[in-house]
């Protein structure tokens, strides 16, 4: 079945690696010892980002990386999406009728004690998730004109500050044209990662995000000249003036 065309915007615009926060605000965690359990994403709501998750949507990264599989290279908790920043285990991480609810043991470490005491405060206050959209298993809904996400292939979930994430300081290409050559290269980097295990596959992702983001954007310099040009007002004809004359 060809993808609705809603769909395919929607894949040519996306990073490789994808995030979505959900706030301690909708449902707080409990923290017990150095046990925290809570939700990583809620299912049935249009989001933020014109996205409902639907129950199912994580049922094969689960299967396939989660508590009880027995490959390598399974979904990690982290501290802000750092993949050399693990905050401890999951010991429970599944889908019930709200969302994906985990239940993480955290190591006796400097930054996951700092977490536990910044969770009881309230300093902490969102959980994110890193993923990418498996995107052939998308619909579009046009009653709730949102995309409809049956699966998505999760890397992990992670304790964040806030809903951004650190490539919000790099700016992305602009134009029609060099979005028409990100989403070409897109594929083709799609195409490369083919058969890579999921954690390589997360840390490309993040490194190509980054990289494609910093080569739309212009050096300073560019930036205030064009700021100058636009600030000008528009030159005003020798034969405008003459025109008044007559």
């Amino acid at each position: 079945m060809a993808l609705h065309n809603k769909v395919l915007q929607r894949k040519a615009a996306a990073d490789a690696v994808s995030y979505k926060t959900f706030s301690f605000a909708t449902k707080s965690p409990t923290i017990e010892g150095r046990t925290v359990c809570g939700y990583l994403a809620a299912f049935g709501n249009v989001d933020s980002d014109n996205d409902l998750l639907v129950k199912g949507c994580f049922a094969k990264s689960l299967n396939d990386r989660g508590v009880t599989s027995t490959g390598g290279n399974k979904i990690a908790h982290l501290w802000q999406h750092k993949m050399d920043m693990p905050l401890g285990q999951y010991k429970v991480l599944k889908e019930d009728e709200y969302g994906l609810y985990f239940e993480a043991e955290y190591d006796d470490i400097q930054k996951a004690n700092d977490a536990l005491v910044q969770f009881k405060s309230g300093t902490l206050s969102n959980f994110s998730i890193g993923y990418s959209y498996v995107w052939d298993k998308c619909e579009w809904d046009n009653t709730q004109d949102c995309l409809i996400v049956k699966e998505v292939n999760l890397y992990e979930g992670s304790v964040v500050t806030l809903a951004a994430n650190d490539k919000a300081m790099y700016i992305g290409m602009k134009s029609e044209q060099k979005a028409n050559e990100i989403a070409i290269l897109t594929e083709e980097y799609n195409e490369a990662i083919t058969g890579l295990p999921a954690r390589k596959k997360y840390e490309l992702g993040q490194i190509f995000d980054k990289i494609k983001a910093l080569a739309g954007n212009e050096p300073p310099d560019a930036k205030r000249e064009a700021l100058k040009t636009e600030s000008q007002p528009p030159k005003k004809s020798k034969f405008a003036k003459l025109s008044k004359l007559n």
